[in-house]
């Protein structure tokens, strides 16, 4: 293989002591690799470097003389193989709990790259493995040196740093001892830089450098802080610390120095219906009340702080008929669908004006016969029994007969809807003057008065509009005298308010008007449910 005249100068390029408010946290030395050749060449240098770590966590790092050539990185079936010459790295740190050995690329002063720059030329050599002849790279590797503080070498999602390993883009871990160690006694670490040259790689001075930082244990990074991630749960979305603003998945870096921080929820850092409910942490932060939703914390070590909201209103209607309570309800939620616990038939329900009400048509009583009882129906103590399903009767004033068909299948020559005299959709009842007190709705729900048909009628004031949005009416038409009449083309529903003992108030619509007034008690009408206030 053809001689190569290279000639690598590795040397300390600066060295510089963090000495937060704490105290020493942490120690930081920037160490230069220079490769200087005259021509281009398939070949490997192995550049030596001492790092000495002092009393208290100091560290240095020293040119341990040029870099040798006599074990060049040989091609061999184009994979490249290597003999490492090996240099010592010392580490000293008089912190019961051991220490952290961080490293980082900071090539031309720059945090994160990794390269090796040409002097002239601006080119580089990139860090990584070499395997291939054609491509220069550079890299480095720990070894420990077993004895009395043996550290342990640490990996990434790139290797093991024990092996050869691209020079890290961000500040990464490389070694750690957990234990105390004796500050007259070091912990060894031998370090190895590699760089394979390829024979297009163009001559020039190449110059590239790692910063190194020892940090004692009990801090997260290399900053001396600790990390605390900011989690909400309960559709909140954030909080304030400190008068800052922070957002689920935010995490911010705190000197663990004793400070008293402020952390507040407010009405903005929650969605639509949710409200505080109370804080949690985890790890080293130590909450002072987590059931206000102002309070204080410190900071030990690393940790969580979550806040913690709860449903204050419901944001979306659903439920049982009986169960329905609008006060419970969010802003904005003016429809939904609720379902009868007496039949299990479910209705659409929506709020039109300052009502609540059903917009589909009752359908109770397809059974021979339905008890009703005060404990789901808005009926007496006593109950009601509502009669059985038929297509007789319909003919006394006084008469309680229902026609509630079994099909489901509606069109303007067939009846599928529920039909009620006034004294069976009253529960027997059956007022000669003012409001029904009882009829055959849901408990918490009631038939509309004269005056609440009168209001609605007055918005939606034809058939066009009533059998539109919200109201959702139908041209169900009635039942009487044993026959079926005006599907399609009529609606009729049942007010609670008598006109005597033969008439009783009903809203009445065809597609271009709509009145409220009265009709004889006997015949069939639908019954719509308005909520109780």
């Amino acid at each position: 293989m053809k001689a190569i005249h290279t000639k690598v100068e590795h040397k300390l390029a600066q060295v510089k002591l963090l000495l937060p408010s704490l105290g020493l946290t942490s120690i930081t030395a920037i160490s230069a690799l220079v490769l200087s050749s005259s021509i281009s060449s398939a070949a490997s240098n192995i550049i030596p470097a001492t790092i000495k770590v002092l009393e208290a966590c100091s560290i240095t790092a020293s040119d341990n003389g040029e870099g040798n050539i006599d074990n060049p990185f040989e091609a061999i079936g184009g994979t490249y193989e290597s003999s490492v010459k090996q240099s010592t790295l010392n580490l000293l740190c008089n912190d019961n709990n051991g220490y952290s050995l961080y490293a980082v690329g900071y090539s031309n002063n720059t945090e994160g790259n990794t390269d090796l720059i040409g002097a002239t030329t601006g080119n580089t050599i990139p860090t990584g493995i070499v395997t291939d002849a054609s491509i220069s790279n550079w890299s480095f590797k720990l070894t420990p040196v077993e004895g009395t503080y043996t550290p342990t070498i640490l990996s990434d999602t790139n290797g093991s740093f024990s092996s050869n390993h691209v020079i890290p883009s961000t500040t990464t871990k490389l070694a750690t001892y957990t234990d105390a160690i004796n500050v007259s006694t070091p912990s060894t670490i031998t370090v190895d830089y590699a760089v394979g040259l390829s024979t297009y790689q163009e001559p020039d001075t190449y110059t590239g450098k790692i910063k190194y930082t020892l940090v004692h244990p009990n801090f997260a990074n290399v900053n001396g802080k600790n990390i605390i991630t900011i989690a909400t749960t309960g559709n909140a979305t954030g909080f304030t610390i400190d008068g800052t603003a922070y957002e689920n998945g935010d995490t911010l870096e705190l000197v663990p120095d004793g400070t008293t921080h402020t952390i507040v929820a407010s009405t903005s850092d929650f969605n639509e219906g949710y409200e505080f409910d109370s804080w949690s942490a985890t790890g080293g932060v130590a909450l002072a009340d987590a059931s206000s939703s102002t309070t204080t914390f410190t900071l030990a070590g690393d940790g969580t702080l979550t806040l913690n909201g709860k449903q204050s209103c419901q944001s979306s209607l659903s439920g049982s008929m009986q169960d329905f309570d609008p006060s419970g309800l969010c802003d904005g939620v003016t429809s939904g669908t609720l379902t009868d616990a007496r039949d299990s038939n479910a209705y659409t329900v929506a709020k039109i004006g300052s009502l609540w009400w059903m917009t589909k048509n009752l359908m109770l009583g397809k059974s021979t016969t339905t008890a009703l009882t005060s404990s789901t129906s808005n009926v007496s103590s006593s109950g009601y029994t509502l009669p059985a399903s038929s297509t007789s009767g319909f003919s006394g004033y006084t008469a309680q007969n229902i026609y509630v068909p079994a099909t489901t299948t509606c069109s303007s020559s067939s009846a599928c809807y529920g039909y009620y005299t006034y004294a069976a959709a009253t529960a027997g009842s059956n007022p000669s003057s003012g409001a029904s007190s009882y009829d055959i709705c849901p408990k918490g729900w009631r038939l509309p008065t004269q005056a609440e048909f009168n209001t609605l009628k007055g918005t939606y004031t034809t058939g066009a509009t009533l059998t539109a949005s919200p109201w959702y009416g139908v041209y169900s038409g009635y039942y009487g005298g044993g026959s079926f009449y005006n599907g399609g083309s009529f609606g009729g529903y049942w007010s609670s308010t008598a006109d005597g003992s033969y008439y009783a108030y009903y809203l009445y619509f065809d597609n271009s008007s709509a009145a409220v007034v009265g009709n004889t008690k006997n015949l069939g009408f639908a019954v719509r449910c308005v909520a109780k206030s």
